[in-house]
């Protein structure tokens, strides 16, 4: 017998999804930050916290800033699984796919325009925007992510940014461009910031995996 309308699993469906928008490396959100990660035990719980209380009414979104392999990116995943689960609409891109998304429109009919980019990142609950900074800044690349977040910023409606700048940096590489004081501007007014340790977990996993294979030590 094939299953019915009423045999559709939502919440099934909902947690496929958003694994599928943060790849499947990232699966297991918070409850896997908490088993793995216990040193960002103070974060998890703030961006736990944060997402928990999330609402269409949230105004204010998070900044979480560390060094590369410090699990920004899973938190911030982590995120996404919990409120896509629960029904909100939400974009998580990585900035540079961001740009190369746009940059691609200008050279062919079959991909989403520009404006079509922003409109989507502009509209949803909640944009999530992974490795701030990390792409390479151009007056270009600035005004394409400052008009996304102006657009949020006056609809009052929050986002989530990782960046392995804290918010001096981020001023120290984009203030000199155009839009870059605006951008950060806004920013300030938008995001809690978030910040982890200095704590290299692909590195650790690498070393531990290796003392693993060498044995006990004598």
């Amino acid at each position: 017998m094939s299953a019915s309308v009423t045999d559709f699993d939502t919440q099934t469906f909902l947690t496929d999804l958003a694994t599928e928008k943060v790849g499947r490396r990232f699966a297991g959100g918070f409850e896997r930050i908490a088993r793995e990660m216990p040193h960002l035990d103070t974060q998890r719980r703030q961006c736990e916290e944060w997402a928990r209380t999330f609402s269409r009414e949230t105004d204010k979104g998070l900044y979480l800033s560390g060094k590369t392999g410090s699990s920004k990116t899973a938190l911030a995943a982590a995120i996404v699984i919990d409120l896509v689960s629960r029904g909100f609409g939400v974009e998580f891109s990585n900035v540079a796919d961001l740009l190369a998304d746009v940059r691609a429109s200008y050279d062919s009919d079959d991909v989403a325009t520009e404006h079509e980019i922003v409109e989507e990142a502009a509209g949803v609950d909640l944009l999530v925007l992974d490795d701030l900074g990390a792409e390479k800044i151009t007056e270009h690349s600035i005004g394409i992510l400052e008009r996304i977040i102006d657009r949020r910023y006056r609809a009052l409606k929050p986002i989530v940014i990782t960046s392995n700048l804290d918010g001096d940096a981020l001023y120290s590489e984009m203030g000199d461009f155009l839009n870059g004081q605006r951008l950060v501007s806004r920013l300030c007014e938008m995001v809690e910031g978030v910040a982890l340790p200095a704590r290299d977990m692909r590195v650790k996993k690498q070393t531990t995996k290796k003392e693993d294979h060498a044995g006990p030590r004598t």
